[in-house]
């Protein structure tokens, strides 16, 4: 074993945090307690007289989320950052302060940090630690701050915190403001700090703190629920431990190293420290290490890194550990059990091939796995629906691959995942059923911090978004890639019933139908008028989606960017205006597609722009929209294009006006989505560009062999290859179905 080394230590009592300053050579050391104060980005930095030997320790911001008023009204919205709230407790560890039924104070920050069109207001209240009770006094009285500057008139800051009426066992912090329901305005800008005096009978190893912050913003107006352990100390030695209390940290070399800490309080006894490790609870015989304690002091910062060779630690594996004292009298202080899980090789097989075995709590276990890079399924050979125990927030590249018989149903409230941090996140073979979170967007999946989302054969059904985006919501700056994948039976309240997206799209071989949204884009909303991003719809379909608003726009699909529709059917959409699709102030091409059989209540019920936006359309049937199939003067045609009226200015060459497209109706003719089957004598049969259509059609007819770059084909029998108008390419041996009825009889 190598020698234990003392160094000096600097680190945060904070939640979450811990400077680590030993050499990576130390296996296990001590360092006297010295404790900076802690700081948020928007720390206040106010401290009164009575407690300025102190310093400030805080938890985490919570954060809400709204829409941007100004882009609202400028008709691009954004979601941001609404208000922003946290708490913390006073403390001088060093001094082993705060102690038992010692005045001690806590504190409330609320801050404006966003622009919402309604305003913003706050209720407020407070949960105090175990055996903790207000200590308001003229002496140690409640202190308030807007701005960094103390509330005038003070009689304005409460000095009796009442029994919350929302909170079980919180404390109001009431507002003078009876017309407002004595709530605190939270404008844009606006910094409040409430501070407030407590005690606690007993000593307290973190014990939670909260404040309970009911954010009235117009929005979702969410409660927000910031926590921070709370520290009172005694005089008698123990063992405590910081959060987390092991530290994780990957090596140049990929490899991880894992650093168990705690902190002693001494109290000026001497004697010696222990690590002790197992692999069961309770059971520590694997392994102990010795940090001696030799000088007199009052805390102590003790690590173990559990590097001792030929020992180390196993991959995959969780670990049960403790910290003890033992001191120079032989009296023995127990810190309690602590766990970690070494990072696996990145795979993790979830089951044993029984059904039963693909649970809630396994399913939690295995998407919370350290190192976790692909989760897979041995759930037996038949389906299985598995209800997640919470939202996973996916910070790290994960594939999850459910082999086509996993369904996830979303926890009560919730949606499936959350995913940031600037990662990859992908979904093979799996089905997402029941998202339906409380706030913000994305009934199934919300995808944001610059992360791109991955879709493989899998399917979105039944979810539902109380804002944007039904299944999927895609926040700018992010982006998603959805291949062979269904989307449908999901709702949003406002924009996006299946897809939302501000960020790339790409939507390749997929199935949008049946999907609703209360305001634009009944199967996807593109919002996103960037040079940087931009949206690839193709050969996929979008059908039978609906925008249910008075002012609805873009039943199918609304455009507002950068946008290709290629190969592609849009058909039996509706909507207020542009039932199959909606383009605003931009300038989309449609390429080899069919829109055909839209409704809309007024204007075109195929394809309508708004503002300066214009479409440019090769290729491709627009037929049978009603009440219009396009907007006069916008579109552009560059040929080849087929319509059963003369509403889409189609005089290039190639062009077909005024000729019934002979379309079958939407049904499954081959490929993973619908199709309209052209119908014997249709005029687009073999009637695309001589150039040539693209490589597929919508089905994924790729041509004979040795001419798999053209989907061409001899569908009218003349001898001639060429290419079809619109999404669906006729084959010599294609062969229309036809429904059957049989006869119904009584027995």
């Amino acid at each position: 074993m190598r020698s234990k080394n003392l160094f000096l230590m600097v680190f945060l009592l904070v939640v979450g945090t811990a400077l680590w300053l030993s050499p990576v050579s130390a296996e296990s050391g001590t360092t006297p307690l010295s404790l900076p104060p802690s700081s948020n980005e928007f720390s206040s930095g106010n401290t009164q007289a009575s407690v300025d030997a102190l310093a400030w320790y805080d938890g985490l911001i919570e954060y809400s989320s709204i829409l941007n008023c100004p882009s609202i009204i400028g008709g691009f919205p954004y979601f941001e950052n609404g208000m922003g709230t946290y708490v913390g407790f006073t403390a001088d560890p060093e001094a082993a302060s705060p102690g038992i039924n010692q005045t001690y104070y806590v504190h409330v920050i609320v801050a404006g940090l966003g622009n919402s069109c309604a305003g913003q207001r706050a209720f407020i209240d407070v949960q105090l630690p175990a055996n903790t009770s207000l200590a308001i006094t003229p002496s140690t009285p409640v202190y308030c701050f807007a701005g960094g500057t103390p509330l005038n008139p003070p009689s304005s800051c409460p000095q009796t915190l009442p029994a919350s009426p929302f909170n079980p066992g919180a404390f109001a912090l009431y507002s003078p403001d009876a017309a407002n329901n004595y709530t605190w305005p939270v404008p844009q800008g606006a910094f409040w700090e409430f501070q407030i005096p407590v005690k606690s009978t007993t000593a307290l190893t973190g014990s939670p703190f909260r404040a309970n912050v009911w954010a009235m913003d117009g929005n979702d107006n969410p409660w927000l629920r910031p926590e921070i352990g709370v520290f009172v100390f005694s005089n008698t030695p123990v063992v405590i431990y910081p959060t987390p209390s092991t530290e994780i940290a990957q090596n140049p070399d990929l490899s991880y190293q894992y650093k168990s800490q705690a902190y002693i309080y001494t109290f000026n006894q001497t004697g010696t420290a222990y690590f002790d490790l197992g692999t069961s609870s309770g059971n520590y015989s694997l392994k102990t290490d010795m940090v001696p304690i030799p000088n007199p002091g009052t805390a102590w910062y003790i690590w173990d890194d559990w590097v001792d060779p030929p020992f180390n630690l196993s991959p995959n594996t969780t670990y049960y550990w403790r910290a003890r004292f033992v001191s120079s009298g032989g009296q023995t202080y127990f810190g309690t059990e602590q766990s970690f899980s070494t990072f696996s090789s990145g795979l993790v097989t979830l089951g044993d091939g029984t059904p039963a075995s693909c649970n809630s709590s396994s399913l939690n276990t295995a998407l919370n796995t350290p190192g976790l890079q692909t989760l897979k399924f041995d759930c037996g050979g038949t389906p299985v629906s598995i209800a997640m125990a919470a939202t996973k927030t996916i910070a790290s590249n994960l594939t999850i691959d459910g082999g086509n018989r996993v369904t996830l149903s979303a926890p009560a409230n919730s949606r499936h995942f959350e995913v940031t941090g600037g990662v990859v996140f992908a979904l093979e073979n799996l089905r997402l059923i029941n998202g339906n979170p409380g706030t913000g967007c994305g009934g199934a999946v919300r995808v944001s911090g610059n992360s791109l989302f991955i879709s493989n054969r899998s399917s979105f059904l039944s979810n539902y978004s109380p804002n944007d985006g039904g299944a999927l919501c895609v926040i700018a700056g992010s982006q998603a890639e959805l291949y062979s994948s269904l989307f449908q039976s999901n709702s949003a309240a406002l924009n996006g019933g299946a897809i939302s997206s501000q960020g790339t799209l790409t939507v390749l071989w997929t199935d949008v139908s049946r999907n609703t949204a209360g305001g634009n884009g009944g199967g996807v909303f593109f919002d996103s008028p960037f040079a940087s991003t931009s949206m690839d719809f193709r050969r996929s379909l979008a059908a039978d989606n609906k925008a249910t608003g008075a002012s609805s726009k873009g039943g199918g699909i609304y455009l507002n960017g950068i946008a290709d529709i290629n190969t592609s059917t849009v058909a039996q959409n509706t909507s207020a205006e542009g039932a199959g699709i909606y383009n605003l102030n931009s300038t989309p091409s449609i390429e080899s597609s069919t829109i055909a059989s839209n409704q809309a209540t007024g204007g075109a019920g195929g394809i309508m722009a708004g503002g300066a936006g214009i479409f440019y359309v090769r290729g491709s049937i627009i037929a049978n929209n009603l009440p219009l199939n396009c907007g006069t003067g916008q579109v552009s045609s560059l040929g080849y294009n087929l319509e059963n009226t003369n509403q889409c200015a189609f005089n290039a060459a190639g062009d077909k006006k005024s000729q019934d497209a002979r379309l079958d109706r939407l049904r499954f003719n081959g490929g993973a989505s619908r199709t309209m089957f052209l119908k014997p004598g249709s005029p687009a049969i073999d009637a695309g560009n001589p150039a040539g259509c693209g490589q597929f059609d919508q089905r994924g007819y790729f041509g004979n062999p040795g001419e798999v770059f053209f989907r061409e084909a001899d569908g009218n029998g003349d001898g001639v290859k060429l290419c079809d108008i619109g999404a669906f390419e006729l084959l010599p041996d294609d062969v229309l179905i036809t429904d059957i009825f049989l006869p119904f009889l009584r027995r």
